[in-house]
This record gives C-alpha cells, sequence and structure tokens, in this order.
C-alpha cells in the first residue's frame, strides 16, 4: 500500500529547475542539512518541494513540510514543528525534547521553510535535531544560512533568460516558458508567436528571471499584453536590468511588486494592505470581516479577492472551501503599505476582534456536537490568531488580549498546543492589571493544565489551586468543575484516594449542565480511587459510567480510556467477561482511528495483562511491544512503569519469576522517575508478592508491602 505523502500538492507546475533539482538532491544525499538561500521570489520553497517530493520514497517515515512564515515569535519554532509533524507535547519539558524523544530513531525529510525572520530559533532547532536525531535529514529556505554544522548551502540562482527575442529561444529557455504558461493561465487566447516573443524576452530579461517576478508580470498579460507589457516595465526606475547576475534582484522583485501595486484600483489596494495583517491561509469570511469598513463594504470583498487572485497578488487555496493566502514577499510590502496609510491600528483591531469571536464562540460549543468544528476552525485560523494574540499581549492591548488567551486555553488543552499554552498564558497571567475572576481562572487552569501534561505536576498543583479558588469567585461552575478534575488527577499521581474522592464530590455539588467529557473523566478517576481502595466492584460501576458519560460527549472524547477503565476490575480479579474483551477491542479500534498515545499506552498494559490471564501468550508479549512502542512514540511518561508491568505479567504467567522480579523492580523504579508515586506501592507488593512465592525470602523483605497495596491478579 502506498504511503501517503507528508508534503502538499503542487498548486502549479514547477518550470523547468533541472539541473538546480539534481545539485540539490546530490547535497542532500551526501549531507544532512542542506540550505537554499536567495532573494524573496527566487523559487527556494518550489525547488525545496520538488526535491523533498523526489526524495520522500527514500525516507521510511517520509517527508513533511514545516512552514514557518506565518510565526510572528521566534519562541513558538520548537512547538510549530511538532506540531506539523504530529508530535505530542504530552510528559516532554519542553517540544524540542518531545521531537527529539519522537524522532530519535526516525529516518524522516524536515523542510523548514522561510527560516529568515526566526533564524535563530530555527537554526538552534535543526541543531539539536542534527545531534540528536542520527537519521532526521533537514532542506531549510532561507535568504540566508542557518549556519549549523555540516551545513550545505546552495544558492538559488535566477532562471535561464532567452538567448535572443526569437519564439524558440524564449520557448527553450526556463523564464521564457514559466512567462508563457503563467500568461496561457490568465488568458486561454495567449499563444507565444514571434509576433510577440522579443517582448516576452525583454519582459523576462527586465525582471532579471526571478520567477515571482516574472509570474506577477504574466499575469498582467490579458489587459496590457507582452508589447505594452515591455514598454512600462522598461520606464520603470526600479527595473534596471543588469543581467541574471547581478546582486540586486532583489530589489527588481521588490519593484515589480510596487509596480503591480501600483496599477491596481484604490479599492484593490486598499484590500491587499489589510490583507496583510492575516497569516496562513484565510477564508472569505474572515477578509470580510478583518478588512472590511469605509469604502469597502463587507459585501465587495469576494470580487476585489477574486480580482487580485487573478493578478497573481492573492493565491487561492484550493478544496471543498476556498481559502486564501499570501506570498510572504506580497504581504510584507502590503505590511509596509498598510503602515503608511494609518489604518494599521485599525486593521489590527478589526484582527483582534475577529480572534475574539472565534475564541468565544468555541469555548461557548465545548461539550457540544459542534465543539470539533469550532475547534477545527480555530486550527485553520491560527496563524492569524496568534498573530492578534501577540500583536494584543504586546503592549497594543493587554487587556483584550489576556481575554483571547483565557478563551483559547480548552482549545489549546484539547489539541495538545500544551507548550504553547504554557507561554501565552504565563504572559497573560503576568499582566499588571487585575482581571475579571472568570478570565484569570480561565488563564491560571489553562496554564495548570499545561504543566500537568509537561510533567510538572508542583507547578500544575499551586496554580490549579489558585485557578480553582478564581473560578469559585466568578460564578461559572464549569469552570471549577475543570480545575478540580485537574486536582483529583493530581491526586491520583499521588495515590490519594481520598483526595480524589473530596474533589470530585465537590464538582458534583456544583450546579450546572456538566460537560460529558468532564464528567466522564471524573467517573475514570473514582473508578480509579475505588481500585486504590480495592473494591472491584464499586471500580466496576465508575468504569461502567464513564463509558456511559464518554459515549454521548462531543467526538465520544475520552471513549477510549473509560472503555479500558472499565475492564480493569474484571482482570484484575473480579473475573473476566465477554464484554470485557468487547471493551478493549474498542478500545483499541478508537485509538486506530484517533490516536491517543497516552490512551493506548495504558489500553494495551491491559490488553497484555488480559492475554497474560487467558493464557495467549504470543497475543500478550505482542500487546507488551505495543504497549512501547505506543509509550515512546508518544512521549509517554508512564510507559516507564507501565511497560516493566506489563513485562512482569508476561513472565510470570510463563512461570519465569526471575525476569518478573526484575520487571517490577524496573516499574516500581520508573515510578519513581515519572513522579507518579501511586505506582510504586503497587509495584513493590507485587514485588514483593512475586518473590515469596518464589522462595526468595530477601527479595520479598526488601520489598515489603505497603499498608494499602493495590488489587492485582
Amino acid at each position: 500500500m502506498r504511503r501517503q505523502s507528508g508534503l502538499p500538492a503542487e498548486v502549479s507546475s514547477l518550470v523547468g529547475r533541472g539541473p538546480e533539482i539534481a545539485a540539490v538532491r546530490e547535497r542532500l544525499r551526501v549531507g544532512r542539512v542542506v540550505t537554499l538561500t536567495g532573494p524573496g521570489g527566487c523559487g527556494k520553497t518550489r525547488l525545496a518541494l520538488r526535491v523533498a517530493a523526489l526524495a520522500e520514497p527514500g525516507f521510511h517515515d517520509g517527508a513533511r513540510l514545516v512552514e514557518l512564515a506565518p510565526l510572528t515569535d521566534p519562541a513558538l519554532v520548537p512547538a510549530s514543528v511538532a506540531q506539523a509533524l504530529g508530535v505530542s507535547e504530552r510528559d516532554a519539558p519542553t517540544p524540542t525534547a518531545g521531537l527529539v524523544r519522537e524522532l530519535a530513531g526516525r529516518e524522516l525529510l524536515v523542510v523548514l521553510d522561510n527560516c529568515e525572520h526566526v533564524l535563530a530559533a530555527a537554526a538552534g532547532l535543526a541543531a539539536v535535531l542534527l545531534a540528536q536525531c542520527p537519521r532526521v535529514r533537514v532542506l531549510a529556505t532561507s535568504r540566508e544560512r542557518l549556519d549549523v554544522p555540516g551545513e550545505l548551502v546552495f544558492p538559488v540562482p535566477p532562471l535561464g533568460l532567452p538567448a535572443d527575442g526569437s519564439a524558440a529561444a524564449v520557448a527553450g529557455s526556463e523564464a521564457g516558458l514559466l512567462f508563457a504558461a503563467r500568461a496561457g493561465a490568465a488568458s486561454p487566447a495567449f499563444e507565444l508567436t514571434e509576433g510577440n516573443s522579443a517582448a516576452v524576452a525583454r519582459v523576462c530579461s527586465r525582471l532579471d528571471g526571478m520567477p515571482l517576478a516574472i509570474e506577477l508580470a504574466a499575469a498582467r498579460c490579458p489587459a496590457l499584453g507582452p508589447a505594452e507589457l515591455a514598454a512600462r516595465l522598461d520606464g520603470h526606475p526600479g527595473l534596471l536590468s543588469g543581467g541574471p547576475a547581478r546582486p540586486g534582484r532583489h530589489r527588481s522583485l521588490e519593484a515589480l511588486v510596487a509596480w503591480s501595486y501600483e496599477l491596481l484600483g484604490d479599492a484593490e489596494r486598499r484590500l491587499l494592505a489589510r490583507l496583510s495583517v492575516l497569516r496562513g491561509g484565510f477564508g472569505l469570511g474572515t477578509a470580510e470581516h478583518v478588512a472590511a469598513g469605509g469604502p469597502l463594504p463587507p459585501e465587495a470583498i469576494a470580487g476585489l479577492l477574486a480580482s487580485l487572485a487573478g493578478k497573481s497578488l492573492v493565491q487561492v487555496q484550493p478544496g471543498g472551501v476556498i481559502g486564501y493566502s499570501l506570498l510572504e514577499t506580497v504581504r510584507q510590502f502590503a505590511a509596509g503599505q498598510l503602515a503608511a496609510s494609518g489604518e494599521e491600528t485599525e486593521v489590527q483591531l478589526r484582527l483582534l476582534d475577529w480572534a475574539l469571536g472565534e475564541a468565544r464562540s468555541a469555548e461557548a460549543a465545548v461539550g457540544s456536537t459542534g465543539w470539533a468544528a469550532w475547534a477545527g476552525r480555530l486550527s485553520a485560523g491560527q496563524d492569524s490568531i496568534r498573530a492578534a494574540l501577540s500583536w494584543a499581549l504586546g503592549g497594543q492591548e493587554p487587556e483584550a488580549g489576556r481575554e483571547l488567551a483565557a478563551r483559547l486555553a480548552r482549545w489549546w488543552i484539547a489539541t495538545g498546543r500544551y507548550s504553547e499554552a504554557g507561554q501565552f498564558l504565563t504572559t497573560a497571567a503576568g499582566l499588571p492589571a487585575a482581571a475579571a475572576p472568570g478570565i484569570q481562572a480561565r488563564v491560571l487552569l489553562g496554564a495548570a493544565w499545561s504543566a500537568y501534561h509537561l510533567g510538572n505536576n508542583r507547578r500544575a498543583a499551586s496554580l490549579a489551586a489558585d485557578g480553582v479558588a478564581c473560578a469559585r469567585q466568578s460564578g461559572e461552575p464549569q469552570l471549577e468543575v475543570w480545575g478540580r478534575n485537574l486536582l483529583a488527577g493530581l491526586a491520583w499521581h499521588a495515590g490519594d484516594a481520598d483526595r480524589i474522592v473530596a474533589e470530585l464530590e465537590a464538582s458534583r455539588a456544583l450546579s450546572g449542565q456538566p460537560d460529558p467529557a468532564l464528567a466522564a473523566r471524573a467517573q475514570v478517576l473514582l473508578a480509579n480511587a475505588a481500585w486504590l481502595s480495592g473494591d472491584l466492584a464499586e471500580q466496576a460501576r465508575h468504569g461502567a459510567l464513564a463509558v456511559e458519560l464518554a459515549r454521548t460527549a462531543a467526538g465520544q472524547e475520552g471513549l477510549a480510556l473509560a472503555l479500558t477503565v472499565s475492564a480493569v476490575s474484571a482482570i484484575a480479579g473480579a473475573g473476566l467477561q465477554a464484554a470485557t474483551v468487547a471493551a478493549l477491542d474498542e478500545a483499541a479500534e478508537l485509538t486506530a482511528a484517533h490516536p491517543d498515545r497516552f490512551t493506548e499506552t495504558t489500553m494495551r498494559n491491559w490488553r497484555a495483562w488480559l492475554f497474560a490471564t487467558l493464557g495467549q501468550l504470543d497475543a500478550a508479549e505482542t500487546e507488551v511491544g505495543l504497549c512501547w512502542a505506543a509509550g515512546r512514540s508518544g512521549a509517554v511518561r508512564l510507559v516507564e512503569f507501565l511497560g516493566p508491568l506489563a513485562e512482569a505479567r508476561l513472565a510470570a504467567a510463563r512461570g519465569d519469576t526471575a525476569a518478573a522480579i526484575g520487571a517490577l523492580r524496573r516499574a516500581a523504579d520508573g515510578g519513581r522517575r515519572v513522579d507518579v508515586i501511586v505506582f510504586v506501592p503497587a509495584s513493590l507488593a507485587d514485588l514483593a508478592c512475586v518473590a515469596a512465592i518464589a522462595g526468595d525470602e530477601s527479595a520479598a523483605r526488601r520489598s515489603p508491602p505497603p499498608r494499602c497495596a493495590t488489587p492485582r491478579a
């Protein structure tokens, strides 16, 4: 079965570049980091993507594109790379650490596109990956080299120019071919002939063979024609060609973009300038909200966007719903025009208002059937939302910025953007002016959940306690439930069953309709508390309730974990049933369809126990391997306990007590190492029992059962 590519499909064909493709592929064969350099518009990105597509079959784990142009904050580079590569941040102290853990054994080509404005951060991350992930290679594009050890640099040259003005020479040159292709796309009536070839050759030479400049010029052919186009370019003061090797090629491109801008109507100019505040892709509705106003009514935006797209100043992103984007060179020029217009603050405020509206609507949908759609909208618009948030928290609108961060907290946590949440929410929490209790509660609780998932339980506990206090003042019970749910989870890690019950009883007493996903998680924690206390019947009851609630949650969030917990009591000694196997089979199907490495690690551990108990030792061994694989690929710290525990159960089923004792010791050490104390007593208790059965009295004495041993098979 053919592996699906991790690279985007080409929107338009790459013209020429045969020698350059071969040269870059050769550099990538002998070096682990290759950087394509050159000014904006010289074709670095398109060349990199073609090389990556050709090289992808040679990498076991394929190739992935990471677009850095939308970023405004270099600190977000590692998190953005992790997100683009599908690397979970859970249980990793930093996104970089998570990337290293995930990629250490993988063979992957990572394309870092548009590094120049975050150069130090991109270079630092690339250096770490190259040093610690021996089978990862990096293909970067930047206006200057990354300057990392072992870097091979390839300056991207301009396209080859026609040798003369004949139609044959133009058609035989890369620049001429590109012009003809794009002019034909803009006007089907265009045809390269002896009558217009000299003008086309003059245009290509005047633009120094720069691909973007040629595309922008060719888009004007329907209105001007090659001869008029060449005449206008000849008279433009910024386009004084000095040949393809002239160092001022970037100035020529800027002048061409300026020339294209000058040819626009007033409404088109105003729209293009206002669109510059948007990052990444955007939809028509976003453009209408942000760019409309004054002489630009919302109903005019669609037509103006189509006009700008026809002139290649706006890129159209095909799909079920048409989207748009700006090339970074065009966006930067347009941003300069917006700043000069005096409208920048007004447009930035409209962007912030749009982002707040999206975040408020998404937060209001949490727990409903509409939540998944709203979460998807936030993901699609995240680059522009980040830009609005950075602008606001940077001192322009701090209170609105704090509210935006607060309302994004649930989405950040639900989608695994833990480090990004921590960064923005920490900034929001540090603002000097006091916030409304509800906003401050969201900020503190979001930061607490971020710390929890990143493995800093002590910080999570402190932030959660303060967040719950603010939530109580706010009169928003669901906020307090969210916080107490976290406090109960921390109590589980500490092995404190009474605290788990106390926190969740307090949550239950709060008024309001509970979020099914949070309610299901509460039942999971109550099942864990019952398990700690040795009450398997109560554990089974709470597990069944967790499944029932999770089935009603938006997207059945948490169902796989609830199904796993529902099977625990039967495996741990209450008696296996057909429903036990069915529950774990369904959990396996869910994690296969919607990967959740944390849940899968837990589920695979219990499947190993199940098959070992049934005497199906080959199947149990397979599940042990899958437990380790899920934990390692998802950077799930609990695998350091659960992996050895599954090995111990399998060894015990085989009658290999020495192996079981060794695995249980490693399980206890793993529980201590990951600061999940609840598992240490259970491992020591099992170790003492196995050692006593084996007649190893000294080992049994060294591992006495604790006062509250957890139930075990």
